[in-house]
């Protein structure tokens, strides 16, 4: 009897495991689902929307103190913190731990929700934080 208890309550962990991994979403699905509005950082003058709305492409509207302007690039998630934007990459992974883009920094993801998304610019040793709006 104790044995089947404890084979009940392995199978019901299991199970559970399942559940939370289906719920879980990928790196792109939380990137595309939100538009990013960075929180005011005092180490990092000004402000930035950015909106990535499909797997190759992120918009940025961006706001330095001095001037606003607007930026679109082609991107990638990579598992790597590529140092040489390889555009046969782009759109290819759902999943990953770095947003490389074209002619800008590699970002490391160090947090990702559906309310915050934190990132490490490696090339300058700063943290970024977003948060997560309604698109």
């Amino acid at each position: 009897m104790k044995i089947q208890i404890v084979l009940i309550l392995i199978m019901c962990q299991f199970l559970n495991a399942g559940c939370r991994a289906q719920d879980q979403k990928s790196v792109i699905d939380l990137l595309t689902k939100y538009k990013w509005e960075t929180v005011v950082n005092n180490n990092v003058p000004g402000s930035s929307v950015c909106e990535i709305y499909s797997r190759d492409s992120v918009f940025c509207h961006i706001n330095n103190g001095a001037r606003q302007f607007d930026v679109a690039l082609p991107y990638y998630i990579s598992q790597t913190p590529d140092t040489v934007f390889d555009r046969n990459k782009i759109g290819k992974n759902d999943d990953g731990i770095y947003i490389v883009t074209e002619n800008m920094p590699t970002l490391k993801i160090i947090e990702i929700t559906g309310k915050k998304m934190k990132v490490l610019t490696e090339t300058y040793h700063v943290i970024l934080e977003f948060t997560a709006k309604p698109k």
